[in-house]
């Protein structure tokens, strides 16, 4: 018989757990040199190199066990009806809607002209690259593709902020977008899903489900804030009940908006900002540490698993060619977009242009991309999108985020109003 699959998960586990905590304890020294998601997401693709490096040795086959337990995983459940919930709550609750309603249109525009754009430049000009490789895929899918890669990171992006100190302009814009383009991007991408799975044909049924989605799950993330802070002021224990509100919402919440038909991410964001502007700070702090904890352990979780995937794929040189030529395409949207967004309409305060290149580098990707990238169908081309989506994160949290202090230097931007 086999290896038992329960130690082997356990002994990982274990290993997962001690690895998060230490990066914990260590966190008020590596906050000092470079941001928390840098180091773990460096820790996470050095594990995944040291696990491939570990099991050329391995005498016996246990290693398999857990290989095979990550394939079977079904990602689309695990991930649209559990884990994103909570990513996407954790960063709508840091959300300051008093400091970021001056840049309100700047933000706006980013968040919904920036994200649809994007999707778009993304999908067509990667359906153009992919058919020149031979690789004949539907236009859907490439839309697909867009969607996942277009939203900013809030956790990323703030723990960036965070360590620039970056003057206050700047923050709000930054942190707006991120803010809100999350749940702009996820009702793009499962409208697409849905049409790929052709659950959906027509124009008509699309502007339905996209109306019924977006405005449902707005006024549904609403009513969930409005409860949790009524019950929260009803409590003695302050901290034990806005958690365990918290968790209710992302659980029992999130679970009735989807079968509502409404948007579970965009109720989970609109909850998540009404909450956090409807409490004292001395709350909203307790509770924004714990779930920044979540949502770095659930960071952590999806940059292992892709890693895993990444590491043990069976690459040929074309494999690493095309992800390569996409990640150029999708910084080029995103300069695109940015420019589109922040330059069409006449948006007041305006906005510099060396305020506009440091929005374009400051978009970190996170979690969420990576996350979207496991619901993509099975397809020719899925994993070229998972690994794309890889190397996009990792471009981004590590050489952007290690980058971007040098260029607001450059720019000489860092002696603005704080």
């Amino acid at each position: 018989m086999g290896t038992p699959l329960g130690p082997i998960v356990i002994t990982y586990i274990s290993f997962f757990l001690t690895l998060i905590i230490c990066m914990q304890v260590l966190d008020k020294f590596i906050k000092g040199y470079f941001q928390v998601n840098i180091a773990i997401l460096a820790c996470a693709f050095l594990f995944s190199v040291l696990y491939k490096i570990l099991i050329s040795n391995f005498s016996d086959q246990s290693h398999l066990y857990f290989y095979e337990f990550i394939k079977n995983i079904d990602f689309q459940m695990l991930l649209i009806k559990y884990l994103l919930s909570y990513m996407l709550f954790a960063g709508s609750l840091l959300c300051d809607l008093k400091a970021i309603r001056q840049q309100k249109w700047s933000i706006f525009s980013l968040a919904f002209l920036g994200t649809v754009s994007s999707t778009a430049i993304v999908g067509i000009i990667t359906y153009l690259i992919l058919h020149a490789f031979g690789i004949n895929t539907a236009i859907t899918y490439c839309l697909l593709f867009g969607a996942f890669i277009s939203p900013t990171d809030p956790i990323a992006v703030l723990d960036m902020l965070k360590f620039l100190n970056a003057p206050k302009k700047l923050r709000e814009i930054i942190a707006g977008e991120s803010l809100f383009n999350d749940g702009v991007a996820i009702v793009i991408f499962i409208t697409l899903l849905n049409i790929v799975n052709k659950e959906i044909s027509t124009v008509t049924s699309v502007t339905i489900l996209f109306i019924q989605s977006s405005f449902g799950g707005l006024f549904f993330g609403f009513i969930l804030g409005w409860i949790a802070i009524q019950l929260m002021n009803l409590g003695h224990k302050e901290n034990e009940i806005d958690i365990l509100l918290t968790l209710w919402i992302t659980t029992t919440g999130y679970w009735l908006a989807n079968h509502l038909q409404v948007s579970g991410p965009l109720a989970m964001v609109v909850s998540g900002i009404y909450i956090g502007n409807y409490i004292t700070q001395t709350r909203k702090k307790a509770l924004c540490t714990f779930w920044s904890t979540i949502d770095h352990v659930l960071n952590a979780i999806l940059f292992f698993l892709i890693g895993f995937e990444f590491i043990l794929y069976d690459f040929n040189s074309m494999n690493y060619l095309i992800p390569i030529i996409l990640l150029i395409v999708c910084l080029f949207s995103r300069f695109i977009s940015v420019l589109i967004s922040l330059n069409l309409f006449k948006i007041k305060p305006r906005i510099l242009k060396n305020e506009q290149i440091i929005i374009m580098f400051g978009g970190l990707k996170g979690g969420l991309t990576i996350a979207l990238s496991f619901l993509i169908p099975a397809s020719p081309e899925d994993f070229i999108f998972k690994i794309t989506a890889y190397f996009l994160v990792v471009f981004s949290i590590i050489v952007q985020g290690l980058t971007i202090k040098p260029l607001m230097h450059a720019l000489d931007y860092t002696h603005s109003e704080k």
